[in-house]
């Protein structure tokens, strides 16, 4: 692996030929159906760029078409790693958007701008098994940007992070989407951002909608958030920042928030809403200049939040700002028993009666699984005493499939619910 290495000392705003549209390149323009593995790209950016045109540069980019895979490419000293895609504009002969583009065991470090930025219509696309350290945007970003060929065609949608590493980024997200549909963001690690989220929704950058559902799964974040824009702007952990447009569809699960530098989720004050957002069994520990989970006064929308659990904040757990029209509703269990001789489950954090949620359980063998007459163990042959031990384990797992599958169900068992209740504040 990287036997090949290339490098440059040509300034990239100078290479000539066919380039970026906003910068020069040093590594490869690429197009459809193509195959890069095995090499190193060292460039010889030195600014971010600007107005003045000297740019840093740019690892991999161009429309990169249909099923273009990259695998153990390794850049350094790049403004950008890879950017996906062309602008329309730029050279219209050249536009399509990336389709079926898969990047497996990058290795990304010391950026002035973004990792790998999937714009311009890029779909179907993937990052996985790939390592980000110290980039000075996104490390990793999809962004359905507006600059396509028909922009009611060309979202960016169905791409995945998956199985990364972000580490120490700079300046802006660990991971980012901009609007689209079926993007996902899932099993990966981030650490340390300096200013930003590890994980951020939002609909800055002018993006086409968010619509269907967008995905944040089974992640781990790791002392990130942040404050930045001469510190007037604190970012949780994992944020949700609807500037203009509505972004819907928002599920977040299965992931651990730890030692956040704010909030661990924040729904962010922007123009437009997040509604119904779904939060299930998330862990937040520590957000140790913040809350676990804050709702800005400026923020519009509602979520959910099933199996939450949350420690050690420094402002309260679940906190909505005076002036907020967010609504979050917590579900939890109650160390109650409901009459039938199950758990009370309730949303929000008043008393809500719910009752008759769970089938009564006999008492009459002793509260024994299944329930009959039954001899001693020494008189069983081992063969039935394996069949009821399996039979045991049956009955458990699906015992324990109808308490979840009963659990978010506000269905004719629930109790009327005032919108006191229902807005509670969990602290």
């Amino acid at each position: 692996m990287w036997h090949s290495q290339f490098y440059t000392l040509t300034p990239p705003h100078q290479a000539g030929g066919i380039n970026h549209p906003h910068e020069g390149n040093f590594g490869f323009d690429v197009d459809d159906n193509t195959r890069i593995s095995d090499i190193a790209i060292f460039g010889s950016g030195t600014s971010r760029g600007g107005d003045g045109g000297a740019e840093g540069g740019v690892g991999l980019n161009g429309r990169f078409g249909r099923n273009t895979q990259i695998s153990n490419v390794w850049i350094e000293h790049a403004n950008v790693g890879v950017w996906v895609g062309r602008d329309y504009s730029n050279i219209p002969e050249l536009w399509g958007p990336a389709d079926g583009l898969r990047f497996s065991g990058m290795r990304i470090r010391d950026t002035y701008a973004d990792g790998i930025n999937f714009a311009n219509g890029t779909r179907n696309s993937e990052v996985e098994n790939s390592s980000f350290r110290n980039t000075g945007d996104d490390a990793l970003a999809v962004w359905a940007s507006k600059y396509v060929k028909d922009p009611a065609v060309d979202i960016g949608h169905d791409n995945h992070f998956r199985n990364n590493t972000v580490q120490l980024p700079w300046r802006a997200n660990g991971i980012a989407v901009y609007g689209g549909y079926g993007n996902t963001i899932e099993n990966n690690l981030i650490h340390d951002t300096m200013n930003y989220p590890g994980i951020m929704l939002a609909t800055d950058h002018d993006p086409l909608p968010f619509s269907g559902q967008t995905l944040i799964a089974d992640n781990g974040l790791y002392r990130t958030g942040g404050a930045f824009w001469n510190e007037d702007q604190e970012f949780g952990a994992i944020t949700l920042f609807a500037q203009g447009p509505d972004i819907p569809g928002v599920v977040i699960r299965d992931t651990d928030i730890h030692d956040s530098t704010y909030d661990g989720i924040q729904f962010k004050t922007g123009g437009g809403a997040i509604p119904d957002a779904r939060i299930t069994s998330v862990t937040i520990d520590r957000s140790t200049n913040g809350s676990g989970i804050l709702a800005m006064s400026g923020a519009r929308g509602s979520a959910t939040l099933k199996d939450v659990t949350i420690t050690g904040s420094a402002e309260g757990d679940v906190v909505i700002e005076p002036g907020s029209q967010f609504v979050i509703n917590r579900w939890h269990r109650t160390p109650r028993t409901a009459p039938s001789g199950g758990p009370v489950l309730h949303p929000g954090c008043g008393p809500v009666t719910r009752a008759g949620v769970f089938p009564a359980r006999s008492t009459a063998h002793r509260g024994r699984a299944d329930g009959g007459l039954h001899r001693t163990r020494a008189e069983k042959p081992r063969r039935i005493r394996q069949v009821e031990v399996r039979l045991r384990a049956w009955l458990h797992r699906s015992t324990a499939r109808a308490v979840r599958a009963t659990e978010l169900r506000p269905g004719a068992d629930a109790g009327p619910q005032s919108p006191s209740e229902q807005a509670a504040v969990c602290r």
